[in-house]
């Protein structure tokens, strides 16, 4: 009797060490899965350097619990500026869309040390905004603009000001523009082009409307907004 509960235990012990493998093994393979995604998209030529990529988009994506762009099915176009991100997915049989707001919080003493306490809010689009908003990048051809270092006369030299950046993915094509603030440039015609887009798309989605409604609800005294 005390040996048959002795290879009972044995058993118990072997089969849960084999469950725990199991489950290393699976997580590791979903990992790899979506390495070899990422691994197999090619950054477009007229794209920005990973450079702002790792440091303001997969940094905020890794914040607010965001898939990367290049793990998502299908097509993709995402817009982001520093506490908002437009997201629209397109499937074989329909396409989804989100608008994400978030900020981060600081201390409530001086408001000068990052927490890791995240407030973010999601809405989603609607069919008809979403079918706006493709039509306003197919009219204006933006995503056939290259990133703002690729534009003559872009001055590329400031930290402070509006930096809005663009993402489109495809089964193997992804893109990565960045653009600082196109408001401040003069006399360069693909600002104006990316200011009209910004501000036709703010109007599609009613950003004044969410955003009061967005920052209404922000629990924290002092707050960051990412980037």
């Amino acid at each position: 009797m005390y040996q048959t509960k002795n290879i009972n235990s044995h058993f118990a012990i072997i089969l849960k060490h084999t469950s725990q493998s199991l489950m290393i093994l699976l997580l590791i393979s979903l990992f790899s899965c979506n390495k070899n995604v990422k691994n197999k998209m090619i950054l477009s030529k007229d794209s920005d350097t990973v450079f702002w990529k790792r440091r303001v988009t997969e940094k905020n994506n890794k914040l607010i619990a965001l898939k990367d762009i290049e793990e998502s099915k299908g097509e993709n176009f995402r817009f982001s500026t520093p506490n908002l991100i437009i997201d629209i997915n397109s499937l074989k049989s329909h396409s989804i869309g989100k608008i994400i707001f978030f900020v981060q919080k600081m201390d409530d003493e001086q408001g000068l040390k990052m927490k890791q306490d995240i407030f973010k809010k999601e809405y989603n689009l609607t069919e008809n905004q979403i079918k706006k908003i493709k039509l306003l990048i197919a009219q204006t051809k933006i995503k056939n603009l290259p990133s703002d270092k690729f534009i003559k006369g872009w001055n590329t030299n400031g930290n402070d000001g509006e930096t809005y950046i663009f993402e489109t993915k495809n089964d193997t094509l992804y893109t990565y523009k960045h653009y600082w603030s196109p408001d401040y440039q003069k006399r360069i015609l693909e600002a104006q082009q990316v200011e009209n887009f910004v501000n036709d798309l703010f109007k599609i989605i009613d950003i004044k409307k969410l955003e009061t409604q967005f920052i209404t609800n922000i629990p924290f005294k002092n707050y960051l907004m990412f980037y």
